[in-house]
């Protein structure tokens, strides 16, 4: 299952509930990591606009890292009512909880609850190293 590609369940046999579980904690990491990868060359891509942009006059360069736009992501999250402590990733978000397990138990209470940025935040920070996950949450506590 750790082969980097999107796991399928084998129709022909009935999956206990753990199987199940497990295959969709693989892929979201998968999918996670890929999203990570995905916006990294996004905010690349946007950088290297504004450097052009700049050589030209246009605009002053301004980068934000990825670290950077996770904070400002989870400030938004926590203006939203009825997030002021967190919300449903209060334990990883205000509690320092940022190992993978209690990452994805929130993206999956996220998940079924419909809240997207939540999700959102949840993926970005399953994406990054435990380092950039504490630097987000640490930095939280001198945006809040």
């Amino acid at each position: 299952m750790g082969s980097g590609r999107i796991v399928r369940l084998d129709e022909q046999q009935q999956p206990s509930f753990s199987q199940i579980l497990k295959t969709h904690e693989t892929n979201i990491g998968i999918l996670a990591g890929q999203l990570r990868q995905a916006q990294d060359a996004v905010l690349d891509l946007h950088n290297r606009v504004l450097v052009i942009e700049a050589d030209h006059g246009i605009v002053e360069i301004k980068s934000v890292t990825a670290v950077e736009s996770l904070i400002q992501s989870c400030q938004k999250y926590y203006d939203k009512p009825g997030n002021g402590v967190g919300g449903i990733l209060h334990i990883v978000l205000d509690d320092e909880n940022v190992d993978d397990e209690n990452i994805k138990y929130c993206l999956g209470q996220a998940a079924r609850k419909d809240d997207i940025p939540a999700v959102k935040i949840a993926s970005e920070l399953l994406g990054m190293s435990v380092e950039d996950r504490l630097a987000v949450v640490r930095g939280l506590s001198h945006v809040l």
